[in-house]
């Protein structure tokens, strides 16, 4: 049937579920009609519309839209559309462009998280992680929670269902430019802690940002930041570089002071018996800390059946092998008694 109506130049009656395209031929801010090329024009209105709005989807006289039949033919014989799968399609297509074009965003921040701010934009959850807030916010990023905010797409995913985001900084780039200008690499400077989290600190210099990242932090292995710094602290950090794309600094508080295995080899010989106490237990062994910097590592093999070692125990080590140049000190027990089932 269909075919005889398409031969003799009837118009169709869509199906159910079927993708369309037309023109706007009437917005309202109630109702869109379409003109889909059936008998009756296409209609979009009232959910469909909320989200069409909400993901900022705009329908103009004239625009070209495609969409999915919902009813074929409701009470009053109109087609009714649907843009939810289409129309997301769109939208993501549409942040990818924006992203490319470098194109600024306005986005309302809903919730703080761990590592950064939550935010919607049209519809679409996004994410601006803490290193790419406006420095005059890290620490305080609550204060923006229901706030619409400006920010620059970095990276679109639909497939993953990520977008996130970097908010524009409220220092005009031209004036944050000339701040970052005055800051040497290898030079040490004053900053103040703002925010610590879980992969480092942020410090401000100036209204400048900057990063001591966890490795970067001590030259011992830091596993909570919070550790070291508290927000309010008074530092010294060392500049390492510029990342011109996050507006921010790259620091380093433990290359203020000397790495402790340059001198590892004048401090441990071999057969030499030591002090430590533990400080991680892994399925392979157990490392030990034998100064601030410097760990050893206890492999399971050389731990007898029966001897459990706990994190903060003390023990006595005798030096295996030492290799600066790898950063690694190996180790075995020095047994005081025989160890439960040891033969």
């Amino acid at each position: 049937m269909d075919e005889l109506l398409t031969k003799v130049g009837l118009p169709r009656t869509p199906r159910r579920g079927q993708e369309v395209s037309g023109l706007v031929v009437s917005a309202s801010p109630t109702e869109i009609l379409v003109d889909i090329g059936g008998k009756s024009e296409g209609v979009l209105r009232g959910r469909e519309l909320d989200f069409a709005h909400q993901t900022g989807l705009k329908f103009e006289v004239g625009d070209t839209v495609i969409a999915t039949v919902a009813i074929a033919e409701d009470e009053g014989g109109s087609t009714l559309l649907s843009v939810r799968s289409t129309g997301g399609a769109r939208r993501w297509k549409s942040l990818e462009e924006k992203k490319e074009r470098q194109e600024e965003v306005e986005v309302k921040a809903i919730e703080v998280q761990r590592m950064g701010l939550l935010v919607d934009l049209g519809g679409i959850r996004g994410f601006i992680p803490a290193t790419l807030l406006d420095p005059h916010f890290l620490g305080k990023a609550e204060d923006l929670v229901g706030k619409t905010i400006r920010a620059q797409i970095i990276e679109v995913d639909q497939t993953q269902n990520r977008l996130i985001l970097s908010q524009k900084p409220s220092i005009p780039p031209e004036e944050l430019k000339k701040k970052i200008s005055k800051f040497k690499i290898g030079e040490k400077y004053p900053a103040t802690v703002s925010s610590v989290l879980p992969f480092g600190v942020l410090v401000d210099l100036d209204d400048v940002l900057g990063l001591i990242h966890l490795s970067e932090i001590s030259w011992e292995k830091v596993i909570d930041p919070g550790r070291y710094f508290k927000v309010g602290d008074k530092i010294e950090a060392l500049v390492l570089g510029y990342e011109e794309g996050q507006g921010r600094l790259n620091l380093s508080t433990k290359q203020l002071g000397e790495d402790p295995w340059v001198k590892v080899t004048q401090k441990y010989n071999l057969d030499e018996e030591v002090k430590g106490k533990v400080v991680r237990v892994a399925d392979f062994g157990v490392f030990i800390q034998l100064e601030k910097g410097v760990e050893g590592l206890l492999h399971i093999s050389k731990i007898p059946p029966g001897v459990e070692l706990k994190v903060g125990s003390e023990v006595d080590c005798l030096i295996e092998s030492v290799e600066p140049e790898k950063r690694r000190i190996s180790l075995s027990l020095v047994l005081k008694e025989k160890p439960v089932g040891y033969r």
